[in-house]
């Protein structure tokens, strides 16, 4: 059937295969290839009493590391993390964001192509709190709930099984 094109347009042909096989998150035309998440499905819920410090409830900034490979991550202490080091095995450019006490913030970020999981580390008053999650969900309408409690960040649960604990 290449018979029948030109020299430009065999060319073309292989050109825009080759485009379309390495375009679209893996394999042929993204079919098949890695498993990695494309965006956050995850939720973050505070506690009301969050961050307790004199009584009174404060602000957390939590900062996000997106990862390829999480040995790095857990290895390095969590004030070196908050103060900005990277580790090895990061897939991305890290961020932070800060959460009110009784705030809920959906998270949909974009990851790059090769996060496996997501390092979360939370800066407490008494000291910073950290957890290494799964970046992927299991169903696109999947969300993972990441609870912010009164002194540390807690291992997500499915949404449905936090709403239950809620009733």
């Amino acid at each position: 059937m290449l018979e029948r094109f030109s020299l430009a347009g065999r060319t073309a042909l292989v050109a825009l295969t080759t485009c379309m096989a390495g375009c679209g998150g893996g394999g042929f035309l993204g079919i098949g290839g890695d498993d990695f998440p494309t965006h956050l499905c995850h939720e973050l819920r505070a506690a009301k009493d969050l961050n307790l410090f004199d009584g009174q409830a404060h602000v957390v900034v939590v900062h996000f590391y997106p990862l390829q490979n999480a040995t790095a991550f857990e290895a390095m202490s969590a004030r070196d993390l908050i103060r900005g080091a990277k580790p090895a095995g990061v897939a991305g450019e890290p961020w932070q964001t800060t959460v009110l006490p009784g705030q809920t913030l959906r998270l949909g970020e974009k990851l790059p192509p090769e996060t496996a999981d997501l390092g979360v580390v939370a800066d407490y008053y008494r000291g910073p709190s950290r957890i290494v999650l799964t970046a992927s969900c299991d169903s696109e309408d999947e969300e993972r709930v990441i609870t912010l409690a009164a002194g540390a960040v807690e291992k997500p649960k499915l949404e449905a099984d936090a709403d239950e604990e809620a009733e």
